[in-house]
């Protein structure tokens, strides 16, 4: 799993990945992209990125996790290693600039505009930015999170996060600045165009009351990335709420598709609705596995199963699985199918896992 911290960012950010895959079993690995020569930009700077994950892969297919503006960065990266991902995350994510009226809702309003207009002067601010972080490392804190919204409200008076996100503005500012100035100064270019080439599953987590990147942005992102994406909103919750949040779901949809368990990420009450009788046809969701299933029908057997009916989106075969009532579950809530066509019951935002294997 490799993790794009933001910017400001430093791979000490993942922690709260490595924290979470821990108990899923999985390995993170965040690369310090800020060390990297300045001298490398553009595409080069994407090519050389997509070249150090392939070896450290070596052969094997990865997830990738973007947060803020490191899922721009994961985003042009993932476009030279199409064949080697299997699955995009990006959380809070930054969209192009000039594809919406975004600047006037985002906190970072005047950085962005300096960066895009007076990059001299861009790179100045930079390098005061690391003497606050040196010397004055809470004043630092205080200004980044002065317009926190909602759930980073909360997040800001934990002691524990400012701990982290102290350390990670240190490392970021203090040796790697040229890094950072890179990215910002490649994200405020235009790049909208670039979304046509990503062609891996997405998968958008966003904060309703995000003011770093407006909720506006993932909705664009959906509608622009070509590949089969999806989109999670969480109410009340903002920018870095939204990345403590959807780390553990994350992680947990990783687990059940490396386990071979079914999971689908949907709004299902819309698309299920209500099981009544015996038998239930063209139930269309996407999967969350290397290759997309549908389901193409669903009934009851006399054993009180449920038969779902599923055939792979890319080949023409039909397979069946058979899956026990009581195992059918969205989060906390349960969906139950009796002899009696019982409805079934879910919470139309939570993430539903069907739990058999492949």
């Amino acid at each position: 799993m490799i993790y794009f911290h933001g910017a400001p960012g430093a791979p000490e950010e993942c922690a709260i990945f490595d924290t979470c895959g821990k108990e899923h079993g999985l390995t993170f690995i965040c690369f310090d992209r800020f060390s990297i020569d300045s001298s490398i930009t553009g595409e080069a700077y994407y090519q050389h990125l997509a070249k150090e994950i392939s070896k450290k892969s070596a052969g094997k297919k990865v997830d990738i996790i973007g947060f803020s503006i490191g899922a721009f960065i994961a985003l042009q990266t993932c476009r030279y290693m199409a064949n080697e991902v299997m699955s995009l995350h990006l959380v809070s994510a930054a969209a192009p600039l000039e594809a919406g009226d975004f600047l006037d809702a985002m906190s970072g309003k005047q950085v962005f505009q300096l960066a895009k207009t007076f990059p001299a002067l861009f790179v100045l601010l930079s390098y005061w930015q690391k003497l606050l972080a040196l010397f004055f490392p809470n004043a630092l804190f205080r200004l980044l999170f002065a317009s926190a919204a909602d759930g980073d409200k909360t997040l800001v008076t934990n002691r524990e996060f400012q701990s982290n996100i102290s350390q990670v503005l240190r490392s970021c500012f203090t040796n790697r600045t040229p890094g950072y100035v890179r990215d910002i100064k490649a994200y405020v270019r235009p790049w909208k165009s670039t979304l046509a080439d990503v062609s891996v599953n997405t998968h958008i987590w966003h904060g309703a009351k995000d003011n770093w990147s407006p909720p506006l942005m993932a909705d664009y992102l959906k509608s622009a990335i070509p590949s089969h994406t999806t989109i999670k909103i969480y109410n009340g919750l903002s920018h870095y709420s939204c990345l403590y949040r959807a780390a553990p779901e994350i992680c947990k949809l990783l687990t059940l598709r490396s386990s071979g368990t079914l999971a689908f990420s949907q709004p299902l009450s819309s698309t299920l609705g209500i099981i009544k009788g015996n038998q239930m046809s063209y139930i269309k969701l996407d999967l969350i596995t290397p290759n997309r299933l549908s389901i193409v029908g669903v009934k009851l057997t006399d054993d009180s199963t449920a038969k779902i009916e599923c055939h792979y989106d890319e080949v023409t075969n039909h397979q069946d699985w058979i899956i026990p009532k009581n195992m059918i579950q969205v989060d906390d809530c349960f969906i139950f199918i009796d002899s009696s066509g019982n409805e079934c019951k879910l919470n139309p935002n939570d993430v539903f896992f069907a739990s058999t294997t492949l």
